[in-house]
């Protein structure tokens, strides 16, 4: 069985949808952990088939880890408020493939993602696991399936970490020398709007530090991060005189 983790804070009409993408789907057990106070969200889990939590948290990660502790599955996925399972063999497919090969400890897959200005972005995972760091992350996080004895062999998400969360999870996965398997579509659609594209500076940093405690901050990871803080510094410049410029034809 696999365990599919959904955390949500106040957002009740994304949550419904994510929940209704894994509705029916066989050897599936749903868990939903709500740090918010929507009161619509807490009506609606105290009816709600799956397993559910509603009190505070400290971020992601401590929602994450509640998440976590509450699995019965054999493996586990992250499937946030707000993102859609598109294809839901990709279930079946997991089940199987870890049935069948012991020596596999994730599965994870392209994935579509709903940017607020580029529309539908689709990004292949192909060969992700003979990927460059220097090239980001290497395996779209909602599109992991990783089993739960590996979270017993490393530990669970960071709470210290609020953006990075995932990035460090697979770096440790990478030292460990944990094997995947590729899933050839696209399994899930990504809402873009979450707290990772709103804070580029906040992640960039968090991702040096899990980087640096990794030790993995290789020359070309050097210059790659060199590159992603001067586009952050340009795209914010650029902001910055686009509201000058309105804000001086409001004055006229």
């Amino acid at each position: 069985m696999i365990s599919v983790v959904t955390i949500t804070f106040n957002n009740f009409e994304e949550l419904v949808t994510t929940l209704k993408s894994i509705e029916g789907i066989p050897n599936l057990e749903s868990i939903v952990i709500n740090g918010g106070s929507c009161e619509k969200t807490k009506e609606f889990l105290k009816t709600y088939s799956g397993t559910s939590v509603s009190e505070k948290d400290h971020g992601i990660s401590d929602a994450f880890n509640k998440g976590l502790a509450r699995t019965h599955g054999a493996a586990v996925m992250f499937l946030n408020s707000g993102d859609l399972l598109l294809d839901k063999d990709y279930i079946n497919w997991t089940n199987e493939i870890f049935r069948k090969h012991e020596e596999i400890d994730f599965v994870y897959s392209g994935i579509s993602i709903k940017d607020p200005e580029m529309g539908i972005v689709h990004v292949t995972a192909e060969n992700a696991e003979e990927r460059s760091l220097a090239k980001g992350l290497p395996y779209p996080h909602q599109t992991l399936i990783i089993r739960k004895r590996i979270f017993n062999q490393i530990g669970n998400f960071k709470i210290t970490l609020k953006c990075a969360m995932d990035f460090d999870l697979i770096l440790r996965m990478r030292k460990l020398g944990s094997r995947g398997k590729y899933y050839p579509k696209m399994t899930v659609l990504m809402d873009g709007a979450g707290i990772s594209s709103q804070n580029d500076l906040r992640v960039l940093i968090e991702n040096y530090n899990v980087l640096k405690d990794n030790n993995q901050l290789s020359f070309p990871i050097k210059c790659r991060l060199g590159i992603s803080l001067l586009l952050i510094y340009l795209k914010k410049t650029m902001l910055v005189n686009v509201i000058k410029r309105y804000r001086h034809k409001l004055s006229y």
